[in-house]
């Protein structure tokens, strides 16, 4: 089982994976939403495209991309706070109802805001009210039982080539600050362009 087991506030000596602890905070952040959410996979994992600035917190996967067809809900890793958590879920949750292609508009507004979600939609950012009823949802499950995952994420460095242009204008890029070269059209010595 992944994740780190732990003791279940709710239960009397029941350990539980973050995945059993995602699927048991689903089951109650669902009752939040105005339509019925689908059967569906939840877990840990970094969402596609988690890189540098763009750094999703949650991802849902369309059903029609499972064998199974049952959509899949990626928290990230990163994450830490029982609140925040369950609050990714929720989103992700309306994804899953109202369907991935419809993305950040349209029905998935109208649900989102429904369950207490506010703008941005691209964020995760729950109303006063949305928060304390997952702050309960948080409490009645117990901790969340993950260790956070720090991640170094490398900057990628500028490009080395720099951009040179003669009078015609014929540009080329070259990796290096000094470049001489004429043009064989216009005769011109190429010059830095910047």
């Amino acid at each position: 089982a992944a994740g780190r087991p732990m003791s279940d506030t709710s239960a009397s000596d029941v350990t539980m994976t973050r995945e059993e602890w995602l699927e048991r905070v689903g089951e109650r952040t669902a009752k939040l939403l105005s339509l019925p959410v689908p059967t569906l996979y939840v877990s840990v994992g970094f969402p596609k495209g988690a890189r540098g600035k763009h750094k999703p917190v949650g991802q849902c996967w369309a059903g029609e991309q499972s064998a199974d067809h049952r959509p899949h809900i990626f928290v990230s890793p990163e994450l830490a706070n029982p609140i925040q958590v369950a609050a990714v879920l929720l989103h992700e949750q309306v994804h899953a109802v109202v369907g991935v292609k419809v993305g950040h508009k349209g029905a998935f507004v109208a649900i989102a805001k429904t369950a207490g979600l506010c703008k941005p939609w691209t964020a995760t950012t729950p109303s006063p009210e949305l928060a304390a009823k997952l702050e309960t949802i948080a409490q009645e499950c117990g901790p969340y039982p993950h260790a956070v995952l720090s991640v170094v994420y490398r900057v990628k460095p500028g490009s080395r080539l720099r951009l040179w242009q003669c009078a015609c204008p014929v540009k080329v890029r070259v990796a290096s600050d000094d470049f001489e070269a004429t043009c064989n059209i216009c005769d011109s010595t190429f010059k830095r362009a910047r």
